[in-house]
């Protein structure tokens, strides 16, 4: 990649080797295909793609590459099992997650818009299931956007409040 190289990705190769007849003309053209696709957890695009075209006019190759800034080169962790109930809420909501270790954890509520509607800083006094009561009471009807972060780590739920 021009941005440096991406590690743990799952490379998928594709094989296709086909004739076309084209009646009334006496002519035959034949195809050969390799496509090299490969992907990376948690990006839900190719991050490159090399193709070969091969037939019996002439042959083309092409690549593409998914921009450094939705690929990543120092990948952010993850806060595993980050779930909030019940979902839909009325008056408060329980936000679950795994913590590695004793830290400090930040949750936000924000609007579908991205405007952060309540910010909250909880202290984790050890590592292992999380639960976080937080008060919902006094927001309007809608879809919200709940994200929690420790050391880099972000996670998001969607949360519906009626």
């Amino acid at each position: 990649m021009p941005y440096g190289t991406v590690s743990n990705v799952v490379r998928i190769h594709t094989h296709e080797d086909y004739s076309d007849e084209y009646v009334g003309y006496g002519m035959q053209v034949d195809y050969l295909t390799d496509a090299y696709v490969f992907y990376k957890q948690g990006i839900n695009y190719p991050i490159y793609t090399f193709t070969s075209f091969t037939s019996s006019s002439g042959s083309t190759m092409y690549s593409s590459y998914l921009d450094q800034s939705y690929v990543g080169i120092s990948e952010q962790g993850t806060i595993e099992g980050f779930s909030l109930y019940p979902n839909p809420a009325t008056d408060f909501v329980m936000a679950e997650f795994e913590s590695d270790a004793a830290d400090l954890a930040t949750i936000n509520i924000t609007d579908l818009s991205g405007k952060l509607i309540s910010s909250t800083n909880t202290t984790i006094e050890s590592a292992g299931m999380q639960s976080i009561r937080l008060d919902v009471s006094n927001l309007e009807s809608g879809l919200y956007i709940v994200s929690i972060n420790i050391d880099n780590k972000t996670a998001f739920v969607k949360l519906n409040v009626q």
